[in-house]
């Protein structure tokens, strides 16, 4: 290792022992040879033990005067750090009751340096609301000899409330008794009013979700309602009226038996009637399904799931362990409508073959498997989908949970879970 590179206090006591040794070794002869009697031998050896004593005074007046330095940079540095975050040192002596703080407590709390400070005197100045706690967790720090961290306020003399972050440690006796406490206090006063901001902010988030979340529930539980009216309305007076019609058409084909041409006319009528009556049924059904209303939510899955296969030519298997689920009003529409929406998935971008629905009651949820063998999500279909989001928007607003996954082997698993007699957000 370089010489240079020793650290300073090392390279001086290298110096000196070398320094010692040279002058151990030679400084008798020299002075021998220089002297030219015993009288002026004496004299070169008392210059010679004044010049060790000054050449050693010099080379510890150098140690100490670097260690002085270096104290002294260490400390401003400390007080700069102290400063800039806002950090005091305290030390609380146990015997007398006296406490040392840094400049930086006084400035933090606010009081002039001349002020007597007792433990008393410092606990004065916390908040009412909070001294209690701070004294037990001194306490219970000193019997424990655990460190002590605790968030209090104080209120300053000019009626200032700040916050602090006060941390101390104790040393004891032989004997297990507290001698000292030392630790450092910090002002977080500006941290303390950012949490609370973000608290807040985080609150009024909370509260403006849940009025959305109230609003959708109460939003999807009015379009039932007018889908359910409007399904009637098409049902029982479009299609009583076209009903009627038939009849009339039919009454009109028997009197006109003879009229051959008259008969060939009606036929294509009759035929557009009997479109229009299937048209009708289809979109009474489609905006609320009455299986749902007359047989229950186990009748209708069934049902869809039949219509589904049926239109679409992917084979959609439908299994239940109950004959009627455990589900208000609320909970049946919304699992039917997730039903719903996921088989539209299905066929819109799963590329699928085969889909296999599940429906399980356990003591306290509802659960709806709906397993598909397609392609998976892909990137353009993310879990943020519109369609995706009103389905979890869906079992939400009930209590539930919506879950979609895709297994390794490939497809999308959709599972809903429903709490047994959930109750609609209005």
């Amino acid at each position: 290792m370089k010489f240079s590179r020793l650290r300073f206090d090392l390279r001086v006591a290298l110096l000196y022992m070398v320094f010692g040794g040279l002058w151990i070794l030679f400084s008798d002869r020299i002075m021998s040879d220089l002297a030219a009697d015993k009288s002026t031998l004496t004299t070169l050896q008392t210059y010679k033990g004044w010049a060790f004593v000054l050449a050693s005074g010099l080379m510890i007046y150098l140690l100490l005067r670097r260690d002085i330095v270096e104290r002294k940079k260490i400390d401003l540095r400390l007080s700069l750090a102290l400063s800039a975050t806002r950090t005091g040192v305290w030390e609380w002596d146990t015997k007398t009751n006296a406490v040392f703080w840094s400049p930086e407590c006084y400035d933090i709390v606010g009081m002039d340096r001349s002020t007597e400070k007792t433990l008393g005197s410092f606990l004065q100045l916390i908040h009412p609301d909070d001294v209690g706690r701070v004294k037990a967790a001194f306490e219970l720090s000193l019997s424990t000899r655990k460190l002590f961290a605790e968030d209090f306020r104080i209120v300053r003399p000019g009626g200032d409330v700040l916050w602090l972050h006060n941390v101390g440690k104790a040393e004891y006796d032989e004997n297990g008794r507290p001698l000292r406490l030392t630790g450092t206090m910090q002002d977080i006063t500006k941290r303390k009013h950012a949490e609370q901001e973000l608290q807040r902010s985080e609150e009024a988030i909370r509260v403006s979700r849940e009025r959305l979340r109230a609003l959708s529930g109460h939003l999807q539980q009015v379009r039932e309602e007018e889908r359910t009216a409007i399904a009637r309305e098409v049902h029982d007076e479009l299609g009583q009226q076209l009903t009627a019609l038939k009849m009339d058409l039919a009454l009109l084909q028997k009197r006109l038996r003879s009229n051959t041409d008259a008969i060939e006319k009606l036929k294509p009528i009759l035929a557009h009637v009997d479109h229009a009556i299937q048209t009708v049924r289809r979109i009474a059904t489609a905006l609320r399904p009455s299986i749902l209303d007359d047989f229950g939510l186990i009748a209708a899955l069934e049902w869809q799931a039949n219509e589904f296969q049926r239109r679409t030519g992917i084979t959609c298997a439908f299994e239940s362990d109950v004959e009627q689920a455990a589900l208000d009003n609320a909970g049946s529409t919304a699992l039917f409508r997730i039903f719903q929406e996921s088989l539209t998935n299905v066929v819109r971008h799963s590329e699928a073959t085969h889909v296999l629905s599940r429906l399980h009651q356990s003591e306290h949820d509802v659960t709806l498997e709906i397993i598909d063998n397609g392609k998976g999500m892909g990137t353009h279909v993310g879990v943020g989908g519109l369609g995706i989001l009103g389905m979890r928007e869906r079992a939400e607003l009930l209590g539930g949970a919506l879950d979609i996954q895709e297994p390794t082997g490939g497809g999308v698993t959709v599972m809903v879970k429903i709490p047994q007699h959930a109750k609609g957000r209005s």
